[in-house]
């Protein structure tokens, strides 16, 4: 990532052009490479890297409702149900997807149907939208570090006594 980031550095020093990939392309190989990466951007590449977010969000929105064993939690037929003996719980496994593929699909497309619909309302407003998102990812992360950094001080070093060891 480090690589990409100073290549791009670079090609922004070099050519001081609006469009960032599109000028770069258009410099190096011409318009027809240019225009082709335009369109596949445009319609296969930021669409999918949107999707394959919303899918991420939806599963971990949906997460909190769905014990490891894909069933319902508020369901009162789950609540005396118990595993059979031997049957590890990983709450942490990424083969077991918690909720129905239906309803990871439908968050996934109603957020992407509200930040279309808020982008198309008000440009203004969407910059908003992404000023607060950042701030709340930024304070998740630093909640993550201090939990850590309080679960440390009340003595649970277990995993870092050798951090420098094998």
């Amino acid at each position: 990532a480090v690589g990409g980031a100073l290549c791009y550095v670079e090609l922004g020093t070099s050519i001081p052009s609006a469009g960032a990939t599109y000028a770069y392309i258009m410099r190096a190989f011409g318009s027809l490479p240019a225009f082709l990466y335009v369109w596949t951007a445009a319609f296969v590449i930021r669409p999918a890297s949107r999707a394959i977010i919303s899918l991420a969000f939806a599963e971990y929105i949906l997460r909190p409702f769905y014990d490891s064993t894909g069933n319902s939690t508020n369901s009162s037929q789950n609540a005396s149900a118990e595993l059979p003996t031997g049957t590890p719980v990983d709450d942490f496994n990424d083969d077991v997807i918690p909720a129905p593929d239906w309803q990871v699909k439908l968050i996934a497309s109603l957020c992407c149907a509200v930040l279309c619909a808020v982008n198309t309302y008000s440009v203004k407003l969407m910059a908003k939208v992404q000023d607060v998102a950042m701030v709340v990812k930024l304070l998740a992360i630093v909640l993550l570090i201090v939990t850590g950094l309080v679960y440390i001080g009340q003595g649970h070093d277990e995993n870092i006594k050798n951090f420098f060891e094998g």
